[in-house]
């Protein structure tokens, strides 16, 4: 019997591993050699290479996101340098603009007065006496606190002159062809301090009369500075104070003597 099965087998041209030869016959339609290069399916690399574009960003904006902001283009006008806010493109001031320096009422120092007030200042910068050699003593007080009376105790026992700028700019406003005369005038009726100029062009033009006349060197400056500024500026221009004397007094004491 099995030797009839095999004479069938022989006769259909079978071996007698049927399965494993059908494996193999299957195996090696389908097998590639060894090293042979992988052709990738034609029909799927379109798809693939759409979804990649659809999915990779834009190179530029890559670039940009990683490296920053690009610089400015030149001639663009989103590059050019705009002013500091608030910037007054005409004067290059910042901010609020400052009030103007002029007041806006009353009386102000003319040309002519500037023009005579000119000799309060020295051409080289220096005050116009040199303080080891001249004293100036500011003599100050409440008006009938006494430095009238302790002044000409010093004139008389100390030698000094003595200074009134009050004096001084009262002379000066009824001084005749005067060029500052009606300003003083106003600023006096108005009750307002008359322009520190005008008065330290007047005490030095006094002291540089009685130096040269009478070769004196020590002065009481009496009622004068009123303000620290001007104080500020006798020393820098005139000559530098070497004391204050300041006289102080009772104000019922001061209403008396004013009212007798």
């Amino acid at each position: 019997m099995d030797s009839l099965i095999d004479k069938v087998k022989t006769t259909l041209g079978l071996s007698g591993n049927t399965e494993t030869a059908s494996e193999t016959t299957t195996h090696s339609s389908v097998a590639k050699p060894m090293g042979a290069a992988t052709t990738p399916d034609s029909s799927a690399a379109p798809a693939a290479q759409a979804k990649q574009a659809a999915t990779a960003p834009d190179a530029a904006t890559a670039a940009r996101s990683t490296s920053g902001p690009s610089p400015p283009i030149a001639g663009d006008a989103s590059s050019q340098t705009t002013e500091a806010p608030g910037r007054n493109a005409a004067t290059g001031q910042v901010g609020m603009p400052l009030p103007s320096s002029t007041p806006s009422a009353g009386p102000t120092v003319s040309s002519a007065a500037a023009a005579v007030t000119t000799s309060s200042t020295s051409s080289t910068g220096e005050p116009a006496f040199d303080p080891a050699y001249v004293t100036v003593v500011y003599v100050l007080g409440g008006p009938g606190a006494g430095k009238g009376t302790q002044c000409a105790k010093l004139v008389a026992e100390k030698d000094f002159v003595h200074l009134s700028a009050g004096d001084l700019l009262r002379a000066e406003q009824n001084r005749e062809g005067s060029k500052v005369g009606q300003m003083i005038k106003d600023y006096i009726k108005e009750g307002k301090i008359v322009p520190s100029e005008v008065t330290i062009g007047l005490l030095r033009s006094a002291m540089q009369e009685r130096k040269d006349k009478d070769g004196k060197n020590r002065f009481l400056i009496d009622g004068f500075p009123r303000q620290m500024d001007q104080a500020i500026q006798f020393d820098d221009t005139v000559c530098p104070g070497s004391a204050v004397l300041f006289l102080t007094c009772p104000e019922e004491t001061l209403l008396e003597r004013l009212l007798e």
